[in-house]
């Protein structure tokens, strides 16, 4: 295991796999670069760890990369915020970067006025162009954005509700995007899936699901391309044995529930999932962060296609296998969302931004 920063606050939000077989993580630095935080990317070698590069992007203020994608013609997209150039507040951020970190083209894209505007998910949709699914606040609340670009067919899609809407998460499937996050109902959350025509950027359905407490979607990963439904990784405080659990739904392509189990302990929260599959054994890894075991730390559970642990352990232990409660819910079926869903024009504008030489120690584990 290898740590990566310096003196000040420093954290890598994502990773993905580079075309050869390099990790690159994204995230920000306070250690290093033009002033306040910076965009920081790192490759990195999986054999030893070692840093084959890093860069930090950013001006004077505050900026954030959430999410990196591979580009099918080679470099990544990477996803942020910025208050250093836009509109005001903070604004949408996208870096289209080398296989080497340098940038080839930059986007500052946001809503006038003072409110927060962040990108926190990205995926490649090929050709050169990227989606990314984006927090948005102009008015009271925070709303979903969808953002493809391209001269010809861009398209900007925002959706909301009457109160909260945040998106986490986007993936690319045949003819769609589908994205999950949560929406507001009477004070409480509830977790949020929805499907855009990736040839109009039209919703084409959403659906919410939950209960009487605070309920939400991290993450989402299309099984077989979309042909096979879904499964969705969230957090809910109305099902299963602590105070926060983790929550796993397998949905069919129509959004009803084939499966939804919790994951967690009698006490302390668990947060932050992130749910991948493993083609090569079957099933999926859930990955997240539990607070039940004396601390923040990392949190895996290997499922089989039914949401059965397999296995679970943590960083805490090192590994150590670790029972975990599982509680299947069957009270819960699928609601179709009453969101509103319209076609906006934002400001956007190119800002000159150059990447600054990052410092050289966020913890993260190569076992």
């Amino acid at each position: 295991q290898k740590t990566y920063g310096g003196s000040g606050y420093d954290v890598f939000n994502a990773v993905t796999l580079a075309a050869d077989g390099n990790l690159v993580a994204v995230g920000r630095t306070a250690s290093s670069g033009a002033g306040g935080s910076d965009v920081w990317a790192v490759k990195i070698n999986p054999d030893n760890g070692d840093v084959t590069w890093q860069k930090t992007y950013g001006g004077t203020n505050y900026e954030e990369g959430f999410d990196i994608a591979l580009k099918d013609t080679g470099g990544f997209w990477i996803a942020g915020t910025t208050s250093s150039y836009g509109q005001g507040g903070t604004d949408v951020f996208v870096l289209n970067i080398s296989l080497l970190g340098n940038i080839s083209t930059n986007e500052v894209i946001g809503t006038t006025g003072t409110g927060d505007d962040l990108a926190i998910s990205v995926s490649d949709a090929g050709g050169g162009l990227y989606v990314i699914a984006c927090n948005i606040t102009d008015t009271t609340y925070s709303d979903i954005w969808i953002r493809r670009n391209s001269t010809l067919s861009a398209f900007n899609r925002r959706i909301s509700s009457v109160t909260e809407d945040k998106v986490k998460d986007i993936k690319i499937i045949p003819g769609q995007y589908i994205f999950a996050g949560k929406t507001e109902i009477s004070g409480n959350s509830d977790a949020l899936v929805g499907l855009l025509n990736a040839a109009t950027g039209s919703l084409d359905s959403q659906y919410r699901y939950g209960g009487s407490g605070d309920d939400q979607a991290h993450s989402i990963l299309p099984i077989n391309n979309g042909t096979g439904g879904y499964l969705v990784a969230g957090t809910t405080t109305s099902y299963g044995t602590g105070s926060q659990d983790f929550w796993v739904l397998r949905l069919e392509n129509d959004g009803s529930i084939r499966w939804q189990k919790t994951y967690g302990f009698s006490s302390g929260a668990e947060q932050h999932p992130v749910i991948k599959e493993t083609p090569l054994v079957g099933g999926s890894i859930l990955v997240g962060q539990t607070e039940s075991l004396g601390g923040n730390d990392i949190f895996v559970i290997k499922l089989d296609d039914n949401g059965n642990p397999e296995y679970s352990g943590s960083g805490y232990k090192l590994g150590e296998k670790i029972g975990i409660d599982t509680q299947v819910i069957t009270t819960l079926s699928a609601t179709p969302d009453s969101l509103n869903s319209t076609l906006t024009t934002p400001s956007v504008g190119n800002s000159s931004v150059s990447p600054n030489n990052a410092g050289s120690s966020v913890n993260i584990w190569f076992q």
